[in-house]
């Protein structure tokens, strides 16, 4: 019984170092200069991947504006700020024609699908009859996510070929 104890392991070291040389031979056959330049690039267009998933892009904001704002409402400032968590939120200060025209142009922004929350602060009446108004929005992260850009962009592209 020892001898085939003896044996078992012998058979069995031998086994091992013929795996470790196995071994050896696939990796040295993976360090070619080419295969570490692809994991190179490879790591690199994780990284750009991932920025450009992160990136915010707030042109689609103005698009927006640009689209529902009011002929009577006009806007003269804005500060993006961003929260803890990532939200992207703007305070816009503007000036419209009336009380009544102000509200109509609440009642388009809140209905948006562009923002999350909407609100009025600081109305004043001004010294020629309009409205001023801060107003801070919380803008919708899907609007200014980079991707989204992109992809409306190539499904523009690819409607208009």
């Amino acid at each position: 019984m020892s001898g085939g104890v003896f044996g078992f392991t012998y058979y069995l070291k031998s086994q091992i170092e013929s795996l470790n040389i196995t071994l050896r031979e696939a990796k040295s056959a993976f360090d070619s200069p080419q295969d570490k330049n692809i994991l190179l690039i490879s790591d690199q267009l994780k990284s750009i991947k991932a920025l450009l998933t992160e990136h915010k892009v707030i042109s689609p904001l103005f698009q927006v504006l640009e689209k529902e704002t009011l002929p009577t409402v006009k806007w003269s400032s804005f500060m993006f700020t961003r929260d803890a968590k990532g939200a992207v939120s703007a305070v816009i200060k503007g000036e419209a024609q009336s009380y009544a025209s102000l509200a109509q142009q609440s009642k388009i922004l809140l209905d948006s699908q562009a923002f999350k929350g909407v609100s009025f602060d600081n109305l004043t009446l001004s010294n020629t009859g309009t409205v001023e108004t801060t107003i801070k929005v919380i803008i919708n992260p899907d609007i200014i996510k980079y991707t989204s850009k992109l992809e409306s962009l190539s499904v523009a592209d690819s409607t208009s070929s």
